[in-house]
């Protein structure tokens, strides 16, 4: 190798791919957890500054899931155990989110198209289901989605099966705030009256949820059949050391 080969001069390939690897994940993860946490804020009825300070913990959240995940990402040898669980997690709330999903749309056109059901049926009907979506959805906004991008962003062939995936939930729980949120938790939280009833009515006939909620789960199982072999966890080691 030349002298003037082994410099490696600023703004150069490699500096670009390793930049790529380091902030990447970051541009994508931070500001759609930053927004996510804002707008449930804003479906809790927490007012401004309340938003303001749900966007602040989105924030530092997703910035400290990101340096958690580049600690434990120094392992090469964890590396395609740390991609592998949170795709394999994210199939599996998905699947919860399209098999609840299903059920409720059962129930609730049984119960909407069967003449003697009470508002106090429905409400009883609607009730329960609240705190399952609660949890399912939180895990996948605060944990999971975050994580998938992080600890996977170093694979290039499953970069844009997450993108996909990611992107398409966060359209899903955008529609979800600006939509059904806050008036969801509103009207589960009493009896229902003719006008909660008319408007459950409404919004249930529009709801395509379930679709995105498929695209996402297709794009990250797609996603774990492309293998996160040590050698990707190599790759990355050579990039590394050629920056320095």
């Amino acid at each position: 190798m030349t002298f003037t080969n082994s410099i490696r001069t600023p703004g150069s390939s490699t500096d670009k791919t390793v930049d790529r690897k380091r902030y990447g994940p970051y541009l994508v993860a931070v500001p759609i957890t930053t927004l996510i946490f804002a707008m449930a804020s804003l479906a809790l009825q927490l007012g401004a500054l309340g938003v303001a300070a749900g966007a602040v913990i989105g924030l530092v959240w997703s910035m400290v899931l990101g340096f958690l995940a580049g600690r434990l990402s120094r392992r090469n040898s964890w590396k395609p155990y740390l991609a592998n669980a949170p795709v394999f997690l994210a199939i599996i709330a998905t699947g919860l989110l399209i098999g609840g999903g299903l059920m409720y749309g059962f129930l609730m056109n049984a119960a909407l198209g069967e003449p003697s059901t009470t508002y106090a049926t429905l409400s009883a009907l609607m009730q329960p289901t609240v705190p399952y979506y609660i949890v399912v959805n939180t895990l996948m906004e605060a944990l999971i989605i975050p994580l998938v991008v992080f600890l996977n962003w170093h694979i290039p062939k499953r970069r844009a099966l997450i993108l996909i995936g990611v992107l398409v939930f966060f359209v899903m729980r955008v529609w979800t705030y600006i939509t059904y949120g806050e008036m969801r938790l509103e009207i589960s939280t009493h009896p229902l009256s003719t006008a909660d009833v008319e408007w459950f009515k409404a919004t249930f006939k529009n709801d395509y949820r379930g679709v995105l909620n498929i695209i996402t789960q297709v794009a990250f199982i797609l996603a774990a059949f492309i293998p996160a072999r040590r050698v990707e966890a190599l790759e990355d080691r050579v990039e590394a050391l050629a920056s320095r």
